[in-house]
């Protein structure tokens, strides 16, 4: 039955905005009333809507149901939410509006701003991927390369979650979440996005302007320097990192422009006095505890977002910024006899929340602010070369201006993680006790770990104190203590890790020991200090004779102390505006809710290393989507298991997790945390007993842990209570079909069990991919760096194995890191990304019918972040991104069964996936690449959008880098080895990296898109740590890098551990690879010995490593006798890693005169202690 039609007025949303509307309105009509802007090129409001140029897109949510609608053939409908100021909404409206115009971007017909409606489209659209909704930061995606730095920053460092890569067609540029501004999430304005930004798409607020036009008006303009600026300011004129520049920086300042520079170490000292006293009130008064640090104001801004309920339990006092401002204007303007008003205050500080906190309405006295600027120390330097101040080595050093001048080295400790706990302990202690502090140094509130607790006794008392550092540090320690799991009187919390040294505003450095050189100046500047402690600090004493009087005095709260405010995001009804048809109302609780962590629904979690498992959950997403419009109904999302909120997970109902194993059955980066919790044994039996559930695993059973964490994912729900909806699926990368052959049938099965229609057989699937000429598509254009990698170049090649006709030849490539930016660590792996061979492209293109050279511009449809760039020819498209040569899969063939013109194609394609157990459809999908059943399928070559969707893009090779940086740290070596496989057919197949690299020229320098990736064998930290390696083929590259490290320590004059090597290869005289180069290692003393076993050599006897272990155990007890020796494995898989350790435990039975049993234990002790570490290929 049809709904009745509303009467009268209806209510809207629209950018979480309460309006109401006439119900014959369209969407655009309504933004329009209400003063919402919405571009568009073909709407006008006397013409009927037409909704050709799709540049009125919105985002609407209508009853279930959310989507991208044209706000001008859209009608309004009761309780709409309407979206028009998402990055996302803009950038959809942005790239259909240059579609329109790509036909008039050249020649006379350019589009010229000759009408007021095309002058505002225009400027609007120079806006529409900025994002400058907050004090803090700036965004603009249209300089994002979508090579997600700031997403690993925000989840992996901070754990706030907030950016991802974009889930739309909008070229995998990163968006928040939500699709919201920054401003109506949960940021906290940290900035740690904005360090690693390699673009500048992400960039705090640049008041650099502000500060010149005050100095220009003739305003008497100060400065206030924050402790962590001057051990890096230094670093952006050319000076190492951890440089002090304290005297220097004020000379620059003073160069600059600056009338007075203040020394915000003082008010330091004076938070010191202030919050020390708060806090001995509080152990008098039994609470409330923990009593947390205020100083940091992105902490400020988590505690008020994520944890209102902790606010009585923060600090009262002002960040040392936020008194200093103040106090220059009131106390020093009137020993100075300056009019305040004539004060410009400047900040400089290493932290761009600081402009956040600049403008909080808490910090206005009387309606003005005390502080007019915050500047970031990369801000400051900018400012120093816009005002001539270039060469630092030139600048003259000066003081701070007094009295605000006089510090101690209590406060310099500000700057550093634990800084401000150790200067509040001195303090506290002796104001406590009246005792003078044996020692000042506070070594357990010391170094950059992320959280640091200890119990320190104060008198009397005993006090339990923590230390956090980084936005997911200090979320883990507000989880342990909403759960009441630790109780803490004190606790200090830097949002940024390793504290302000770190800080969002800071330079941005690849040097990867930066934070521990900047640490080690701030203690250098403490230790250095005539006054180390902040209550003997004589300025302090002075100021509060003669001014505040006392600490916690009346004078004190009303400038140095404040208050904060719930600022979560449950939100609070809001009150009715005036009545009338578009009466405007305030609802913080209509701002949309973030998409992906609402519960309900199908929730599908992946856990995924190189990105196979990622692809296959966003695949079964899809499907699932696609088969609700067919019959089913409910709502999906997808994400990786860290990314979702734990807490929330009993509250699901049901969840399907996709998840690959990395290296010894551990689960994959972006899954550990998540697997930490779920196997958390104070969780109750019965915790997911509302959860019904399923598990597919992505592996190889080459190895000993195959889908071992899959495996534990499944039993882990069960314990839980959930109820498992279908068994488990564990998918091999092994047979024909890699892992479709099971995953499929779970995932077909699993929809069917939810409920989802069935696929349409006579209609092909929406295209992932949009193809769009480019503005100039005849322009020659250089070939774009695939998203997320780098380029770097073949210098040289050379032939290991002899002689070069030996049939499985093994390779070394000297690849040129130089201008990359690029760096690895021992152990790591270098990500190739292959291309199609240039021959092949040219035929299949000119069989497909597609012009090579055009240049043509891509935009994602379906919903997936794109691993293609944005602009490109269609040969580079062919060659660098679509996997012709991958085997075909049964997929594809039901896809192209579609497209088939002739009826005797498409019934011999369904009959081929008819069975896919049987023996024709196996050696089918072993026999045919992609492009080997498109030339035998003639008619059914589907368009090109559907078939670069259809056929899966290039991936990585992953490659064991056999080289240190310690010695070549502007190279990467590569050892590979040429193998081919034979198909049913008795044709050769080689895999297509190993093709694309052994037919380069180094002398042309090819640029070859690659990747740096962490591996798992890591080198003790101890070069004195005893070792063995037991490396068998290529998998030597591993150990060749690691004795590389080795050597370089050696050469700087270190000592080394013992260090033995198995090596099994062939042939001794075929591909005993890098056999002069162990020998010299060997008298050197690098290594302690060489054991080879040559396994093709004696026709009679297979050598095997384990063998020739075997017969020398002691060689072997002579390294694990060690409790801290180390042992490492790289070579294949196929059961090996199990043999070697076999014959480990054996040679602990026989050498080291152990039983089974302690044997066993004490093999299981280096796993446990990662002391046994196994990397297979």
């Amino acid at each position: 039955m049809e709904a009745a039609k509303p009467t009268g007025p209806v209510e809207i949303i629209i950018n979480g905005k309460r309006y109401e509307a006439d119900p014959q309105w369209s969407v655009y009509e309504a933004c329009r009333q209400a003063g919402v802007y919405v571009p568009t090129l073909c709407h006008h409001p006397r013409l009927k809507p037409a909704g050709r140029c799709k540049v009125c897109t919105v985002h609407v949510t209508e009853a279930d149901s959310a989507m991208y609608k044209l706000a001008c053939s859209t009608k309004v409908q009761p309780k709409m939410h309407i979206v028009t100021d998402s990055l996302v909404v803009k950038g959809k409206a942005d790239l259909a509006l240059k579609s329109v115009l790509a036909p008039l971007s050249k020649g006379p017909l350019a589009p010229r701003r000759l009408t007021a409606e095309m002058d505002r489209l225009l400027d609007w659209e120079t806006t529409a991927w900025v994002d400058n909704s907050t004090p803090s930061l700036m965004r603009d995606m249209s300089l994002c390369v979508g090579c997600t730095r700031c997403v690993r920053a925000c989840s992996d460092l901070q754990g706030m979650g907030i950016l991802e890569p974009s889930v739309e067609e909008l070229n995998q540029i990163v968006t928040t979440t939500n699709g919201e501004t920054l401003k109506d999430t949960d940021c906290i304005l940290c900035g740690q996005c904005s360090v690693f930004c390699p673009t500048g798409a992400i960039v705090e607020k640049d008041d650099v302007q502000a500060v010149i036009s005050a100095m220009e008006a003739g305003m008497v303009v100060t400065l206030q320097t924050a402790p962590g600026t001057r051990v890096s300011i230094a670093e952006c004129f050319g000076s190492p990192a951890g440089t002090i520049g304290t005297g220097k920086l004020v000379g620059a300042a003073k160069a600059a422009g600056f009338t007075y520079v203040f020394d915000t170490n003082f008010t330091a000292d004076l938070t010191i006095l202030e919050e020390g006293t708060e806090f001995l009130n509080r152990l008098e008064a039994g609470g409330p505890f923990p009593m947390f640090t205020s100083c940091c104001p992105a902490w400020i801004n988590l505690v008020e977002k994520r944890y209102p309920e902790f606010l009585p339990n923060v600090s009262t006092c002002r960040s040392p910024q936020m008194m200093m401002a103040p106090i220059i204007k009131t106390y020093w303007a009137k020993k100075m006899g300056i009019d305040p008003d004539k004060i410009f205050v400047v900040s400089l500080m290493p932290c761009v929340a600081k402009k956040d906190e600049t403008v909080r309405p808490q910090m206005r006295r009387n309606g003005k602010a005390d502080q007019d600027i915050a500047l970031t120390t990369r801000e400051f330097a900018r400012l120093l070369r816009k005002r001539g101040v270039i060469d630092w080595d030139k600048i003259p050093e000066a003081q701070y201006d007094d009295p605000l001048g006089q510090t101690s080295g209590a406060a310099a400790l500000f700057g550093v993680t634990g800084g401000v706990m150790e200067a509040a302990l001195r303090t506290a202690y002796e104001i406590k006790t009246g005792k003078a502090l044996p020692k000042l140094e506070f070594q357990c509130c010391r170094g950059l770990d992320g959280i640091k607790e200890a119990a320190i006794q104060v008198g009397e008392a005993t006090l339990n104190i923590c230390i956090a550092n980084g936005g997911k540090n200090i979320q883990k320690v507000m989880e342990w203590i909403q759960n009441r799991q630790k109780k803490f009187h004190f606790v200090e919390m830097m949002a940024c890790p390793s504290g302000c040294i770190g800080g969002g505003g800071q330079p941005r450095s690849n040097d990867p020991m930066v934070l521990q050189k900047r640490m080690e100046a701030i203690y250098n500047l403490d230790g250095k200090m005539p006054l180390r402690k902040s209550h003997e600090n004589p300025a302090i004493t002075k100021i509060y004779a003669e001014f505040f009087e006392k600490p916690g005095s009346h004078k004190s709260h009303e400038l140095l102390h404040t208050h904060y405010t719930d600022r979560s995001r449950r939100g609070t009804p809001g009150t009715p505006g005036s009545p009338g048809q578009l009466a405007r109302r305030s609802s913080s609780s209509l701002l949309k809710k973030e998409k992906d962590f609402t519960t309900g629904g199908v929730l599908i979690l992946f856990g995924s290393q190189s990105g196979t498992a990622a692809g296959a959950a966003r695949q079964l997403k899809e499907q699932y989507e696609r088969k609700i419009r067919h019959g089913g109904s409910g709502k999906v999302r997808c994400m990786a298991m860290n990314h979702y909120p734990f807490a929330n997970l009993a509250k699901e109902t049901t969840v399907i997790m996709v998840c690959s194993t990395y290296g010894e059955g551990a689960f994959p980066d972006n899954a550990a945390e998540f697997w930490e919790r779920l196997k958390d044994a104070s969780l109750a039996d019965d915790f997911l007993k509302n959860v019904h559930y399923s598990v597919c695993g992505l592996g190889s059973s080459a190895y000993t842990y195959f889908n071992q964490a899959a495996k534990n994912l499944d039993r882990r729900f069960e314990e839980l209570g959930a109820t498992r909806m279908c068994p488990p699926a564990y998918a091999d990368e092994r047979p024909t079909e890699k892992y479709m052959g099971v995953f499929d049938p779970w995932s077909e099965g699993l929809i069917a069990h939810l409920g989802g229609g069935q696929d349409s057989i006579n209609e092909p699937h929406a295209p992932l991919y949009q193809l769009t000429l480019a503005l100039d598509s005849k322009r020659k254009q250089t070939r774009p760096c695939p998203p997320g990698y780098h380029f770097i170049h073949l210098d040289a090649m050379e032939r290991l194995t002899k002689p070069t006709s030996y049939p499985r030849p093994v390779e070394f490539f000297d690849l040129s890191l130089r201008g990359s930016g690029m760096k690895y660590a021992a152990g790591a792996h270098l990500a190739i990304l292959p291309r199609n061979p240039e021959k092949q492209v040219t035929e299949f293109l000119d069989y497909a019918g597609l012009e090579g050279e055009r240049l043509v511009s891509i935009h994602v449809v379906n919903g997936e972040p794109s691993e293609i760039p944005p602009v490109l020819t269609v040969r580079e498209l062919f060659e660098q991104y679509i996997d012709l040569n991958a085997p075909v899969t049964k997929k594809f063939l039901s896809q192209l069964a579609v497209f088939a013109q002739e009826p005797d194609e498409a019934e011999e394609i369904r009959r081929i996936i008819a069975d896919p157990k049987s023996p024709e459809f196996q050696r089918f999908v072993a026999e045919y690449t992609f492009e080997d059943v498109l030339r035998r399928f003639k008619s059914a070559l589907p368009p090109i959008e559907n078939l670069i969707s259809m056929v899966p893009v290039i991936k990585p090779r992953k490659y064991s880098i056999a080289s240190s940086s310690a010695l070549h740290p502007d190279s990467a070596h590569l050892v590979i080895v040429l193998w081919e496989g034979a198909l049913p057919s008795g044709r050769k197949r080689v895999g297509l990296c190993t093709q694309y690299l052994f037919g380069l020229d180094p002398r042309e320098r090819p640029k070859i898109a690659a990747q740096v990736h962490e591996g798992i064998l890591v080198p003790p930290e101890d070069p004195m740590t005893p070792c063995m390696f037991i490396g068998l083929g290529t998998g030597i590259a591993s150990v060749r890098a690691f004795l590389q490290e080795r050597e370089a320590v050696q050469r700087a004059g270190g000592k080394l551990g013992k260090c033995h090597l198995w090596f099994g290869v062939r042939h001794r005289k075929h591909d005993n690879l890098f056999e002069e180069n162990f020998q010299s290692y060997v008298a050197s003393g690098v290594l302690t010995a060489v054991h080879m076993a040559f396994s093709h050599d004696d026709p009679k006897v297979f050598e095997t490593v384990p063998m020739i272990m075997d017969k020398d155990p002691q060689a072997v007890w002579d390294v694990l006798s060690d409790p801290d020796a180390c042992a490492y494995y790289c070579g294949p898989a196929m059961g090996i890693p199990k043999l070697c350790s076999d014959a480990m435990t054996r040679a602990m039975m026989t050498a080291g005169m152990m039983s089974e049993v302690e044997a066993q234990d004490y093999f299981k002790m280096m796993c446990n202690e990662e002391r046994w570490r196994v990397e297979c290929f």
